[in-house]
């Protein structure tokens, strides 16, 4: 194992050499560190939202090598590719290759196959403890996705109408409760406003798992052709006789969904950006029985020297199309919604034992039925000294489920703070250290460290002195 990473290493170094000698667009990154902690497991957010590359239970040490290059926005047609691998010595040496991807650009469209890291919705990629359908906090999953180029201004509106979309289709390759099965995803988005100095946007996204074969005889091999299709796209019910019946009741596959909104406001001193991102299983939760249900934040970016930005957000998953104060659905609620659940794709929507969306509906790694969650979290971005400082404070409360509750309900309080700074003589290379730490009943008391050394952007040689292009 130990030689063959090593030639797999020496080999991408090989191409990524010769691609930086052909192509100057080819950027060549690294990142290597370790991470350790003390407790039950490694603290909430220095193992969430963190493409599942770090363990939950081991110390690591760990290299991370990129090679990238992106299309050039400003041409009409271009490409793009990049390949990520992850070695990392836990217990063992190990290796991961963690992306690994081409890509099209045509005009405003852009055509993406294989393994990639994404974050879907609006809110800010760094402050936000993810997209309630799909965070940061699942590894990538192999995919076809063809999406806008950001949005994309109406003709004839003068800018003031813009568009956004994408659909994507999407293999599981875990194998786990059903085999081979799909991801099927789309969302679109309308933003008004253009230049003006406020802008608001609504849109709806859906993502379903379907096909596949379960290891359970009632559902044996499950439909995958072109009608079934039809039927995961449309969020339509299974043909009678073909599907379980459960799947004539209710929809075809596993269907989750969310309505989002939002308003945003920009002034010379700061800029604000309130959003809502709904949940929904089934029709009850599409037209909003479950509200309040969902992510709701805020956002505001300063034009300050020491403090950026500031960020809050409140998830609430308590209704589900029932009652937040029993431990049973009404009978009168098309409910219970169960979030991220399903009878037949039942280890639910995960990915490799983590949750695709947001972390604070429990992964299946920590072996805990929870998505009856109330969530704060707090997220700050400073400045001082050419030092960059990220706070992330949590609390949250946590039910369990109304098939699995939790009662009475474990909170639990999550910190981390990151500093990073580059270095003077070589500004490409930056380090990094993270804190995190965990108090409470749901995930314990934790303690943990992490500390990196990256290299970052594009780095020319001149006269022997590095130079920041």
């Amino acid at each position: 194992m130990t030689r063959y990473i090593f030639f797999t290493v020496l080999l991408s170094l090989l191409l990524s050499f010769l691609s930086l000698a052909s192509d100057k667009k080819t950027e060549l990154s690294f990142e290597t560190g370790f991470q350790f902690f003390s407790g039950k497991n490694t603290p909430f957010w220095l193992f969430s939202n963190r493409y599942d590359k770090f363990p939950l239970n081991d110390n690591i040490f760990y290299f991370d090598f990129l090679l990238l290059r992106k299309p050039d926005r400003s041409k009409f047609i271009d490409y793009g590719f990049g390949t990520e691998t992850d070695i990392f010595y836990i217990n063992t040496l190990d290796f991961r290759f963690q992306q690994i991807f081409g890509e099209i650009k045509l005009w405003k469209f852009i055509l993406k196959a294989g393994k990639f890291e994404e974050k879907y919705g609006e809110q800010d990629s760094i402050l936000t403890s993810g997209n309630i359908l799909y965070s940061a906090n699942a590894r990538p999953m192999p995919k076809i996705i063809l999406k806008s180029d950001d949005f994309i201004p109406v003709p004839f509106t003068k800018g003031y109408i813009e568009l956004k979309g994408h659909i994507a289709h999407g293999w599981f390759d875990n194998n786990v409760d059903v085999k081979n099965f799909y991801l099927h995803s789309k969302d679109f988005y309308v933003r008004l406003g253009g230049k003006l100095p406020i802008n608001i946007y609504g849109g709806l996204a859906h993502f379903a798992q379907w096909g596949g074969i379960s290891s359970n005889p009632r559902f044996d091999t499950l439909p995958s052709d072109f009608r079934a299709f039809k039927h995961i796209f449309f969020a339509e019910s299974g043909d009678a006789g073909t599907v379980d019946t459960g799947e004539v009741i209710n929809r075809l596959g596993n269907h989750i969904g969310s309505w989002n909104a939002g308003l945003i406001i920009k002034t010379k001193l700061f800029s604000s950006h309130f959003y809502f991102q709904s949940v929904f299983e089934d029709n009850s939760g599409r037209k909003f029985a479950n509200f309040p249900d969902g992510l709701w934040g805020c956002l505001i970016k300063l034009n300050n020297k020491y403090l950026k930005a500031l960020s809050y957000e409140y998830l609430y998953t308590m209704l589900q199309s029932g009652d937040p104060k029993a431990d049973t659905v009404p009978k009168w609620y098309t409910g219970n919604d169960n979030y991220f659940s399903h009878w037949i794709y039942t280890s639910g929507w995960s990915y490799y034992k983590q949750t695709i969306g947001t972390p604070f509906i429990s992964s299946p790694i920590y072996n805990i039925c929870n998505n009856r969650v109330k969530a704060h979290n707090l997220s700050v971005m400073a400045n001082y000294n050419e030092y960059r400082f990220l706070l992330f404070i949590s609390y949250y409360k946590n039910y369990g489920s109304y098939n699995y509750p939790i009662d009475p309900a474990k909170n639990q309080f999550s910190l981390m703070i990151e500093a990073s700074k580059r270095m003077k003589k070589m500004p490409f290379i930056e380090v990094s250290a993270r804190i995190g730490a965990d108090f409470g009943k749901m995930y314990g008391e934790n303690f943990g460290i992490n500390f990196s050394l990256r290299k970052v952007g594009p780095v020319i040689f001149n006269n022997k002195k590095f130079v920041q292009t």
